[in-house]
């Protein structure tokens, strides 16, 4: 890395994320996140390093910058100025004239010989020594984080979530690794980097129980596994860290301090102690739920209704009507939300005794307009507290519901379902888990749905009849091909269709015309419109189309300074942040914004999202198809191309289909599409419910 130092000349004004560009005597242009402190005629010094732009010519890129205390009449005059607000020019010439140069080593050092110079009390003198110290401690903090490779962007992110920059100094002094539970967007590897600076070595004890604590953690988060084997977990260890010694006692050591579970049974199994307590209770509460006695009369079912059903739902409805707990799944089109209804009728209490929810908002309000009934998420059925950080509903406050109906359950990881169960009174409620159980699994730890199914103990009802308006339906129809591993069908329907495309540039391009003959000749508007995609990154990945689709899908848009947002768009939360409110998969549209924060309307929730939270936020014309799931759009566009190859599923393609209400269109090419549907996930979680609810034992 380089250093340069020179003179602020000129400055823009701030793009995206604070970006400017700045020009510096003697030395040229200066790019990067330069703070909004930073004036024209500051002295700065610049770290990073040269580099040569197509149209602009050679570019300094800053990665660090800190300002100096200027040593010539005119930068110190400026310095006075800026800093001293209270000293005028005739007390800055005054100074400068008596002390010159040496102006700031007196203010340090000698600050009681300021007094000589007329109009400066003693007590100015003081102001002005602690002042300037003030700054320099300011300065000093600055050298910290640019000697560690701190970027300003990230001490800034830092600043917000510490409170200031002496207490997150103080943070990574203690605990450098830390950073990663704390920040998002910090893994694992840039808190190494910042430890490593630090000097810990790469050998240390504190370093090795750090990143095995990260290997699980990136196991859930990344992979959905509730736990690790420990061969599992030690050969991604030493990978990660880069060595070979320490892990087995790193695990012994973090497990007698309780901060992981290593449980010895079946080859050695290691937790994080969270969730191998979620995974403990949810299977706890689902046995005790398969045992109860059912004792409450329910109302008999209409005889005209019943014979309409056909079998699997008749049996869907005696299991709801006579068990605690039970599943009802398949696919679109078998009628599972009939199914619902007729389960809440023929329950037959009244509407305050029963609860309907769903994990994410989009799904509740689904649920709502299919059952005809308010329906919530489950966070806000067990009352989640921003200020507390915790469900009010819990073991000491059950809920008080005498029937709870859960939808998109293949969505609900063992966290949430840990948090539902907990509010559970086995001998007053009973538990009616609806969900496709052919659909991805959560996007966070577990496979709940799956394994409560597997288990052998949860009554379960599969519904798989396609009935008569259903059938019309291609939809519906490949669907149940997609999950028989059959070719798909584009014919005796209206509301599936394939474009071929044969490179990934075809398909960027095919992507306005798709939208305009959607909008324009089926009548769909531009807020109906959904592109899945595979991927979030490549050519056409999410990312990359929301830059398509932005300009398509938002055409009167005004730009929100310092992002790449426009009023109007439509945006999704990419992680839970409770002190908001909002949670990963949230969906929004831009309304406004401040100096410090951007006005989002999160389904008619008005909300100031911070800008120091905007790498939380994302455009949500595209979507990858994990962050779809569990919400229904009136049309549906998919990309399928091998480039996506390694994402080419049954279980993904399938979640993409079932997306759709009255409309997919999948572009791209065949080769891939039967890639996709031969190919089932041979990715297993690692999750011990099923033999936890089965009675056999700790894990898999």
């Amino acid at each position: 890395m380089e250093e340069i130092q020179g003179t602020i000349d000129d400055i823009s004004r701030a793009f995206n994320g604070g970006w400017r560009f700045a020009r510096v005597k003697p030395h040229g242009t200066v790019v990067g996140h330069i703070p909004p402190g930073i004036r024209v005629g500051d002295l700065c010094l610049f770290r990073g390093y040269w580099k040569e732009h197509d149209r602009y010519g050679r570019q300094f890129q800053a990665e660090h910058i800190m300002v100096e205390t200027p040593r010539d009449v005119q930068g110190i005059k400026r310095y006075l100025d800026r800093h001293f607000d209270w000293v005028g020019p005739t007390i800055a010439a005054r100074l400068v004239k008596e002390f010159g140069e040496i102006l700031f080593d007196v203010i340090e050092n000698s600050p009681e010989l300021l007094s000589k110079v007329p109009g400066l009390t003693p007590d100015r003198a003081k102001q002005i020594h602690e002042t300037y110290l003030g700054i320099r401690e300011d300065r000093d903090l600055d050298v910290f984080f640019s000697t560690h490779g701190i970027t300003l962007n990230l001490a800034a992110k830092f600043v917000g979530i510490y409170g200031s920059k002496k207490r997150a100094i103080q943070v990574i002094r203690d605990n450098p690794y830390r950073l990663s539970d704390d920040v998002y967007g910090i893994g694992f590897k840039r808190s190494d980097q910042i430890a490593l600076s630090l000097g810990i070595k790469r050998d240390s004890r504190f370093r090795i129980n750090s990143g095995v604590k990260w290997v699980l953690t990136e196991a859930e988060s990344g992979e959905g596994h509730c736990y690790l084997p420990i061969l599992d977990l030690e050969a991604r260890a030493g990978d990660m860290l880069e060595v070979r010694v320490g892990i087995q006692e790193a695990v012994t050591e973090l497990a007698a301090a309780g901060e992981i579970v290593h449980i010895e049974e079946n080859n050695g199994l290691v937790y994080l102690p969270r969730t191998h307590a979620a995974e403990q209770l949810v299977a706890a509460k689902l046995s005790a739920l398969a045992a109860a006695w059912y004792e409450r009369p329910v109302a008999e079912h209409d005889p005209e209704v019943y014979a309409e059903m056909d079998g699997d739902q008749r049996r869907a409805l005696d299991l709801a009507t006579s068990s605690r707990v039970s599943v009802v799944t398949g696919g679109p089109g078998v009628g599972k939300t009939y199914t619902v209804n007729r389960v809440i009728r023929s329950l037959g209490l009244p509407d305050q005794d029963i609860a309907l929810c769903a994990p994410t908002g989009k799904a509740a309000k689904r649920m709502t307009e299919l059952c005809g009934r308010p329906a919530c998420t489950i966070h806000r059925l067990l009352e989640y507290s921003a200020f507390e950080q915790a469900f009010m509903r819990n073991h000491a406050e059950p809920l008080s519901h005498k029937a709870v109906i859960v939808d998109e359950t293949s969505m609900v990881d063992i966290h949430l379902a840990a948090a539902l169960l907990d509010a559970i009174d086995p001998s007053q409620t009973q538990l009616v888990f609806v969900g496709d159980v052919d659909q991805l699994p959560a996007v966070g730890p577990g496979r709940v749905l799956a394994d409560m199914i597997d288990s052998g103990r949860i009554p379960t009802a599969r519904l798989k009849t396609l009935h008569r308006q259903a059938a019309k339906s291609l939809i519906n129809r490949n669907a149940q091909r997609i999950n028989s591993g059959e070719d798909l069908t584009f014919s005796g329907g209206e509301d599936m269709a394939f474009i071929q495309a044969e490179t990934t540039d075809r398909i960027r391009e095919l992507m306005p015309e798709i939208v305009h003959k959607i909008s324009g000749n089926l009548g769909f508007s531009l807020d109906e419109i959904q592109v899945l995609c595979p991927q979030k990154k490549g050519p056409i990945g999410a990312r990359e189309l929301n830059r398509v689709l932005q300009p398509l899908l938002n055409r009167g848009g005004e730009k929100v300074e310092g992002t790449g947002f426009l009023t109007g768009d439509r945006v999704i939360q990419l992680r839970n942040n409770y002190k908001l409110g909002i949670f990963n998969g949230d969906l929004g549209k831009v309304l406004g914004s401040d100096k410090e924060s951007i006005s989002i309307d999160f389904d008619g929730t008005e909300i100031d999202y911070p800008r120091t939270n905007l790498d939380e936020l994302d455009l949500a014309y595209a979507l990858t198809i994990h962050k779809g799931q569990g919400s229904e759009y009136p049309a549906v566009i998919v990309p399928v191309h091998t480039t996506n190859y390694v994402m080419l599923k049954r279980n993904l393609i399938y979640t993409a289909v079932t997306r759709g209400k009255r409309l997919v269109v999948l572009v791209g090419t065949q080769k891939a599409l039967k890639i996709a549907v031969k190919t089932v996930d041979s990715h297993q979680r690692y999750s011990g419910l099923k033999n936890l609810i089965g009675g056999n034992g700790n894990g898999a």
